[in-house]
């Protein structure tokens, strides 16, 4: 029965092949060593020379081909970086190697054996020698092992007395044979180390795609429920406020909460059976939808749709669905006309009443359109009107009538609208707060910051542009009287460093309740420091980075996969270098490469 080359392919293409690869190569070894001994037994029944003789050839023979076996497989070993250098094992074999040349070369020089025994007697010698300590040592070292032997064994035979075309017959054999078999020896070591590497980058695409898979589902779970429960949870708890003050806006709210909650019901059914599809028509009528509930008026106009390609209008889906999502999360007011599954923006020409009914829904703030309030940059935001409960406008930095308190104005910077607009209707519940500004990336809350100088700014920690540390650290200088805080959902311990050491006085996650959020507020306010109790924890518990600075500059480089050469041309560094740091910061984290030391670092917050 034929085995292919295919069927070779798939034998060493599955889970034990790099194994199985291994034995054919031990396997292999183990047929030289067998070659060696039916060589000298051929020899032997050749040769002329008597019982002594032969018994003395047969056993040194013998003992070669045993330890060349067991010298191969170490060598192997340690040329996979499986086990150590097997020096002992080279040494006994160059000098049992050099004992049998000098055993035969005076067998010649007492006439025991004939010029033709001696020949193939050093030609096989010497070509069995060459394997092993090749693939054993460096290319280098064995080399010059490999030669200085086989020049000794060949001049030893000129010095006993072997004729000139014997020696030259020798010599040319030798110089052919023995570079040949030291580098199939190389080469069958190096086959097998690149088996082993293929399947190990096999395994890591593998782990990869499943990881990848994993992140795919997780942002996906993200996007449908994470925006979606942080904006019931402030809903819900502006609702409860706002019942509590008797308005009935609060019903309102809760029935927006409900609508919410059943369509993410909805949404996390599709994703776990993994059905969910991108219908053209849906998309738009959901888009409109979701566009209208969070105050932004939408008009949709259906164009030959109907007639694209199913594979066109689902692509189209995708494409309504993204950006409504980006509307949602970064546009202002306005109106979208949405032709054919694209959006166009516009300036507010809604119904005559849709104003009036956000208004209604919404009574502790007010949507400035383009333009902006005055004081802020002119883009599109919110602002915050300065009244109490009773409905009664108060400008900032004035006493509060009732509790006889300072007002502390706020500065809130987070790039999730519904997030954002909720937290500042709550916050401007309490008696003595106030939000004067919002912004949507840091670039924006550090304008905004500077215009109507806040006592404390509430920022996110990641948005578009500047990140929220990047502002606090430009804030101590721009607008020294205000504290700094990071609300975020992002939170690692090196984040948490990196805030206090630029002068942030409080660090909490996105979990915390509105009136939690407004005490520490006040505590920031006064001079004093928040931080939540886990994050603290968790610095504590990440201890200091062991990598220096520039570790951690060059591991950043390579968290996205980047080969060695791109990571060296980006730091205006050697190949050579960035490989020599990539491994210390692995050797330090214990990972096994640096793709592994990047995530362990990320993780950590090191980066």
């Amino acid at each position: 029965m034929s085995v292919s080359v295919e069927d070779w392919v798939e034998r060493l293409g599955g889970q034990d092949g790099p194994e199985r690869y291994r034995r054919y190569a031990v396997g292999s070894v183990g047929f030289l060593a067998l070659t060696e001994v039916g060589l000298w037994t051929i020899w032997m029944f050749q040769s002329d020379g008597d019982a002594p003789v032969l018994a003395t050839v047969a056993v040194l023979g013998a003992v070669h081909a045993v330890i060349q076996f067991m010298l191969w497989r170490s060598a192997l070993r340690h040329y996979l970086t499986a086990g150590p250098r097997p020096t002992p094992l080279v040494a006994a074999y160059t000098a049992l190697t050099l004992a049998m040349a000098t055993v035969g070369c005076v067998l010649l020089a007492t006439g025991r054996i004939d010029d033709g025994d001696l020949t193939s007697y050093l030609v096989w010698l010497l070509m069995f020698w060459a394997g092993p300590p090749a693939l054993a040592l460096s290319p280098r070292r064995g080399a010059a092992l490999v030669a200085v032997v086989a020049v000794a064994a060949l001049a030893g035979a000129g010095v006993a007395g072997l004729p000139g075309p014997a020696l030259v017959l020798a010599v040319s054999a030798s110089v052919f044979m023995v570079p040949f078999m030291a580098a199939a020896s190389r080469a069958s070591g190096w086959s097998v180390r690149l088996i082993e590497q293929l399947a190990a980058a096999r395994e890591t695409q593998s782990r990869l795609a499943v990881a990848e898979e994993r992140l795919r589902f997780g942002r996906d779970l993200h996007d449908v429920l994470g925006r979606n429960l942080a904006v019931v949870a402030l809903k819900s708890e502006l609702a409860a406020q706002l019942a509590r003050r008797g308005l009935p806006e609060a019903e309102e709210h809760m029935v927006e909460v409900q609508r919410i909650a059943r369509e993410s019901q909805r949404e996390i059914r599709s994703v776990v059976r993994g059905y969910r599809t991108a219908d053209l028509h849906t998309e738009l009528v959901g888009a409109r939808s979701v566009l209208e509930a969070a105050g932004i008026d939408c008009r949709i106009e259906y164009g030959p749709a109907d007639r694209l390609p199913p594979d066109v209008q689902s692509a189209l889906g995708w494409v309504v669905r993204e950006g409504t999502t980006n509307v949602l999360r970064h546009g202002s007011t306005g109106r979208d006309a949405l032709h054919d599954g694209t959006a166009h923006r516009g300036p507010d020409h809604g119904p005559a009443g849709a104003g009036e009914r956000r208004r209604a829904r919404h009574p502790v703030r007010r949507r400035h359109g383009p333009g902006g309030a005055a004081g802020t940059t002119g883009r599109p935001g919110w602002h915050a009107d300065h009244r109490t409960p009773t409905g009664r406008h108060l400008p900032p930095h004035r006493t509060h009538p009732l509790g006889r308190r300072r007002m502390i104005t706020v500065l809130l910077a987070d790039d999730e609208h519904l997030i954002r607009g909720a937290l500042a209707s709550l916050l401007t519940l309490e008696d003595d707060i106030t939000v004067v500004a919002q912004a949507g990336t840091g670039d924006e809350a550090l304008a905004m910051a500077v215009a109507h100088r806040p006592d404390v700014a509430v920022l996110d920690l990641q948005m578009p542009g500047l990140d929220g540390i990047a502002v606090a650290t430009r804030l101590r200088e721009s607008v020294p009287g205000c504290a700094s805080m990071i609300v975020t959902s992002h939170a690692r311990a090196g984040a948490l460093k990196r805030a206090l050491s630029v002068g942030v006085r409080g660090f909490v996650p996105k979990t915390v309740s509105a009136h939690e959020l407004a005490q520490i507020i006040r505590t920031v306010h006064t001079g004093g420091r928040y931080v939540d109790q886990e994050l603290a924890a968790d610095a504590i518990a990440a201890g200091e980075s062991p990598l220096t600075p520039r570790e951690a500059e060059l591991l950043s480089y390579a968290e996205d996969g980047a080969p060695v050469a791109d990571i060296a041309a980006r730091a205006s560094l050697s190949s050579g270098t960035v490989r020599n740091y990539l491994s210390s910061a692995a050797m330090k984290l214990g990972a096994e490469n640096r793709h592994v030391a990047a995530r362990m670092a990320r993780e950590r917050g090191w980066l």
